[in-house]
């Protein structure tokens, strides 16, 4: 069923007032609980719209669908929102809600730069929600520049250390020349098809003439002269999430920023590229996937890719003493996985990468957020420096602890039902190395988990800080700990939700009918 509502157009406009709102007031009031309580209001109005979309998506099984600004696809920038949008904005605006309520209590009242922090949190918020509900290309492309941005600028937070200054221009200049990749691909397919409406795209590349031809063109696509312009988006989106051997600029960027940051960028930034991938490989070019030897080979690309990726991360982990950058290195090792599910080109593959998303994104913000915590206590992010002080932070123990035990895969939590998905997925779909280099990866990654927990339970400790820990911040380690816990019991219904996603993936003609259903009302 169709439904045409603004929601998904209004949850980013409602970040992007919060953040303006605060920007101005910053200039006459230089008050943090001010900056606190707007930021909080923001980020729960979009989560509340978030919400909604899911609700209409998932359970009503609704396509919802917005003409922004009155206009039709394909001359319009279209809002198309399936499921697999859906849990991934509702997914971004609750870790984001959470790490706003963290951020209220880990940092002091006389931060300085905390209104800009809030600011560029909000636009990330908005740029991420522009990403996942979008149906044009280029409007795609314009909130991953603004995701962009605001990540490699959040990243420069403490720009009193050259390691920060050096890990955002890093960041950026990789940000820029993804960003550069992207819009060079766009161009090229609206040189050649004639249209950036994702609907209409899919349309035109399955063969199938709609009503959108009157507005962009009847084209013959053929798959080989897409060639480059597949290669420029994919070759785009693997920087975009920091996938092997494009990884390079994040174990430096997900470290030296605030550990809030770092939630943020190893649990929903990441996302946004991968996101990208799935939605241009299934909804796209998604025929393709058969119909073509061509993409086929990319397909394969991707798995090895994802197959090396993984097992080099892996190992990274356990040569690592800096233990947020053995969480970032974490990232690459659990995108990898993702990427191999993603290019098997299979229902199953799909369905588990899907779920891995979720398990991931939350497993790894609860993560940064718990050691975080530690890390601030400490003064130092070596390891040795933080022996037994679960002990004396029993909250942010727990959640450091827990964290590490859902990465590691172990049951019931966290990763273990998604981990054991894409090893099925990939037996099933004939790739039994893939398989074998997820369990390696595992294994090996479980020895950097498990270090960090003997540290944390069992070492005596050097020295113990003062460190106040607020109730804000306890409340949401708290949360992540529940929700770590749920995504691992709660295994028939995550497994029927990704299933249904990953069933709408397969067959895009539906995404394409939602829009169509949207020009037919505008044309009457």
């Amino acid at each position: 069923m169709l439904m045409e509502s603004p929601a998904p157009l209004i949850a980013p406009i409602i970040s992007v007032l919060g953040a303006v709102l605060i920007a101005l007031l910053s200039i006459r009031y230089k008050n943090k609980k001010l900056y606190d309580a707007l930021s909080l209001i923001a980020s729960l109005a979009s989560w509340i719209i978030a919400l909604i979309v899911f609700y209409d998506t998932i359970c009503l099984k609704n396509m919802v669908v917005y003409g922004s600004g009155g206009w039709f696809p394909p001359l319009g920038i279209v809002y198309v929102v399936d499921g697999l949008s859906s849990i991934l904005g509702l997914l971004n605006t609750t870790i984001v809600l959470l790490i706003i309520v963290y951020s209220i209590g880990y940092f002091k009242e006389e931060e300085k730069g905390i209104y800009q922090y809030y600011v560029l949190v909000l636009l990330l918020n908005a740029a991420l929600l522009g990403v996942y509900y979008t149906g044009d290309l280029f409007n795609l492309f314009v909130m991953i520049e603004l995701m962009a941005v605001t990540a490699y600028s959040l990243v420069a937070y403490h720009r009193e250390r050259g390691e920060a200054i050096e890990a955002s221009l890093k960041y950026g200049i990789v940000a820029c020349l993804a960003g550069l990749l992207l819009f060079i691909g766009i161009g090229f397919i609206y040189s050649y098809i004639g249209t950036v409406s994702m609907p209409d795209l899919s349309a035109k590349i399955i063969g199938l003439h709609t009503l959108m031809d009157k507005y962009s063109g009847s084209a013959k696509v053929f798959i080989g002269p897409l060639l480059l312009i597949v290669g420029l988006i994919t070759w785009s989106f693997l920087f975009e999430s920091a996938v092997f051997p494009l990884h390079f600029w994040l174990p430096d960027a997900h470290s030296e920023a605030p550990s809030p940051v770092s939630a943020l960028l190893s649990g929903l930034v990441v996302n946004a590229g991968l996101y990208g991938l799935i939605r241009f490989y299934y909804t796209v070019i998604g025929a393709g996937i058969n119909d073509s030897r061509i993409i086929v080979l990319f397909m394969e690309f991707l798995l090895l890719v994802g197959v090396l990726g993984s097992i080099y991360a892996a190992i990274m982990m356990i040569m690592e003493n800096d233990i947020k950058r053995i969480i970032a290195y974490s990232t690459i090792m659990h995108v990898s996985l993702i990427i191999i599910g993603v290019s098997l080109g299979t229902k199953a593959g799909i369905q588990a990468s899907i779920y891995h998303f979720i398990t991931h994104s939350i497993s790894k913000s609860l993560a940064f957020l718990s050691v975080g915590v530690l890390v601030t206590a400490a003064g130092s992010r070596k390891i040795n420096d933080l022996m037994g002080f679960a002990k004396y932070y029993p909250t942010a123990g727990a959640g450091a602890v827990i964290a590490m035990l859902g990465l590691a895969g172990m049951p019931p939590l966290g990763t273990f039902p998604s981990k054991l998905f894409l090893i099925t997925a990939a037996i099933d779909s004939g790739n039994p190395y893939a398989a074998a280099a997820i369990i390696i990866s595992s294994v090996i990654a479980v020895i950097a988990y498990f270090r960090i927990i003997n540290v944390l339970l069992n070492e005596k400790p050097k020295n113990i800080a003062r460190y106040t820990f607020k109730n804000s911040t306890k409340t949401t380690i708290w949360i992540l700990i529940m929700l770590v816990v749920f995504v691992g019991i709660m295994l028939p219904i995550m497994y029927n939700l990704s299933g249904n996603i990953a069933s709408s993936l397969m067959d895009p003609r539906r995404y394409i009918d939602s829009a169509l259903k949207l020009l037919i009302k505008f044309y009457r």
